[in-house]
This record gives structure tokens, sequence and C-alpha cells, in this order.
């Protein structure tokens, strides 16, 4: 008589938000999930995810020491370590510049703020948007995981 043991995936993965921000009253479960949803929907199962909350200032310092630019942005992914299961990585996310252009998009600061984590996480885990079609199905990517928290956007956010 053979007995069936159950296979399970054992994940290990450390999601950490920082937020020395004031603009937006954020959601952290929301973040925390959502991108720990997508990073083991990727398939890593193990690794560490930083998420660094700030203002237009610190970000733009970050953009210009880090990538060269010399301007505020929404939101910069760092991918400190990969592998085939395993990621390391950071995030830095403008809650200045998601209080800034919400109401652009028509709808709030939170979800403009949610979107920007979706965003840099799916550019952690491999996605790109350099392309019409990168960008499309990054979009696509954008409105499946918000749609799982119950967001729906009204119209499309350009990054």
């Amino acid at each position: 008589m053979s007995h069936k043991v159950p296979f399970f995936i054992r994940t290990s993965f450390l999601t950490e938000i920082l937020n020395e921000q004031k603009h937006v009253e954020v959601d952290e479960q929301q973040i925390l999930t959502v991108c720990n949803t997508i990073i083991t929907d990727a398939g890593y199962q193990t690794g560490r995810l930083g998420v660094f909350l700030t203002d237009n200032a610190t970000i733009r310092e970050i953009n210009i020491r880090h990538l060269g630019h010399d301007y505020a942005t929404d939101v910069v992914s760092f991918v400190l370590e990969q592998s085939e299961n395993h990621l390391e990585g950071e995030l830095a996310i403008s809650a200045e510049t998601a209080q800034e252009r919400a109401a652009e998009f028509g709808w709030n600061e939170k979800s403009e703020l949610l979107l920007y984590a979706i965003h840099g996480t799916l550019h952690l885990v491999g996605y790109d948007d350099q392309t019409p079609n990168d960008s499309r199905v990054m979009r696509q990517k954008e409105s499946d995981y918000l749609a799982t928290l119950g967001i729906k956007q009204s119209k499309i956010s350009t990054f």
C-alpha cells in the first residue's frame, strides 16, 4: 500500500516597509500583500524586498546617485541579488508624486502609491515597459494585481 505525501513549496520571503514620508496615508498590509503575491507568482521562494516610501527630494537624490537622472520620479527598482528561486531587491517610491498625480488618473493617492509598488515589483521580477508590446503587458499585469485588491483604474497611469 502506498501513501501519498503532500508536497509543499516552502517560501521564505521577507518584505519590509520603511515609511519616511508624510504625504500619503499608507496601507502597509496592501503593499506587503501585493508585492509578495507578484514575487511568489513569478516563482521566487526565498529572498527579501525592502520598500522605501519617501518624498520627491529624496527620490530625486536616489535617481541622481544610482541612475544618473536629475529629476524626481515615481518609483525606482533595484535588483540586488537574483537566482532561479531567490530574489533580493529594493523599491524607492515617492508618495509625494503619488499625491500630486492621483487626481490626474481619477483616483486617490493611496491607489496611485499602490500602483507604483506594483509597477516597481513587476520590474524586479523581469517585466519591462520599453517597447509598446512590453508596456501593454505590464499595464495589464498592473490592472490585474490592482483588481485582486478590489481596485479598478478609471484611467491608465503612464510611467
